[in-house]
């Protein structure tokens, strides 16, 4: 098998890893981070679209940001990936997609996935998961498959 054909996504953004059998459950009992205490730390207006930051933290350490702009240039969603393990909330290969709640059912969580998914070859088994984040990520599988 190449490199290539091991890969859990497809370049276009379709997901064709492992999936939990039943589906992707709960694992955490409500929301971790508000969208709005994230938002605060980006500058209000940029260009519209999907942008990466790359949030340092020191001691060599990153995290992986895609930031989700509207027309007006405003951040409308956060994709956070975390490329090393940050004990005791996240571990390597975790990701965390907050929308504006005034700006969900958009697509906005979609599109961040399909740019982050082969970007960062994310692996969707072994989330933390809010109940509305395993709803979504049930319904983002079902229709981005391969």
């Amino acid at each position: 098998m190449t490199a290539v054909s091991a890969r859990r996504w497809t370049a276009e953004g379709c997901y064709r890893g492992p999936l939990p059998k039943g589906g992707f459950e709960a694992t955490v009992p409500g929301v971790a981070l508000s969208f709005e205490s994230q938002r605060c730390q980006f500058p209000d207006h940029g260009a519209s679209g999907i942008a990466y930051v790359r949030g340092e933290l020191g001691g060599g350490r990153h995290v992986d940001v895609l930031l989700h702009r509207d027309d007006a240039g405003r951040v409308a969603g956060i994709l956070y990936h975390y490329p090393f393990d940050m004990p005791p909330h996240e571990h390597k290969g975790a990701c965390n997609v907050l929308v504006d709640p005034k700006s969900r059912r958009r697509g906005i969580a979609s599109a961040l996935l399909r740019v982050a998914g082969p970007r960062f070859d994310l692996a969707l088994v072994g989330q933390h998961l809010s109940p509305a984040g395993a709803a979504w990520l049930n319904r983002f599988v079902a229709h981005k498959r391969v």
